[in-house]
């Protein structure tokens, strides 16, 4: 049993190996996490994890100082909350919830039955909405050729081309929508 002062690593994925005390514990201090609002939701192909876990670490990196370690939702942070009854339903609700949402585009991303899911998810609350307001709280990003058609794309929908850029600039351009995301919150 864990007293207070006690400290334990949150995540297997902490490459400092920090330990966080256990009273700035987020699921101390917020129970399961991703039942509240994330920042920002990543989807993706299980075949990009590498690439889209380095790209993430960065991302948290650029988020940490005002918004925390556990403002991005990479699901292997959070397999203690989502494996679960009905955790797809779980999953799917925080696509639906995210202030963003990025999707890594890949050749394996539709052979998904995970990724067609979320895509599903995703696509009903950015595209099939009347007002198509929050459109730009939806970042495409291409790490490898795609089928446009079994998603639904079309010329007009444009993707960043992560093929042709490095993890850091990928987390860079992330935290950039974020930040105008931000800002035009602020405004309104």
């Amino acid at each position: 049993m864990l007293d207070d002062t006690a400290a334990i690593l949150i995540s297997s994925n902490d490459t400092s190996n920090t330990p966080i005390p256990v009273d700035e514990s987020p699921v101390k201090k917020y129970g399961f996490i991703t039942e509240s609002q994330m920042s920002i939701a990543i989807s993706y192909s299980g075949r990009e994890r590498k690439r889209v876990f380095k790209i993430t670490q960065f991302l948290k990196k650029q988020m940490k100082p005002n918004h925390g370690d556990y403002s991005v939702f990479f699901d292997q942070d959070f397999q203690h909350e989502i494996c679960r009854l009905n955790g797809q339903h779980h999953l799917h609700k925080i696509y639906q919830n995210a202030k963003m949402v990025v999707v890594f585009l890949s050749p394996t991303y539709t052979d998904s039955r995970y990724c067609t899911g979320e895509w599903r998810t995703i696509i009903d609350r950015f595209v099939t909405t009347p007002d198509n307001s929050e459109e730009k709280q939806l970042l495409l990003i291409k790490l490898g050729d795609y089928d446009h058609n079994k998603l639904d794309l079309k010329a007009t929908d444009f993707s960043l081309n992560g093929m042709r850029k490095s993890n850091e600039q990928i987390a860079e351009t992330i935290f950039k929508r974020w930040e105008a995301i931000q800002k035009n919150d602020n405004i309104s």
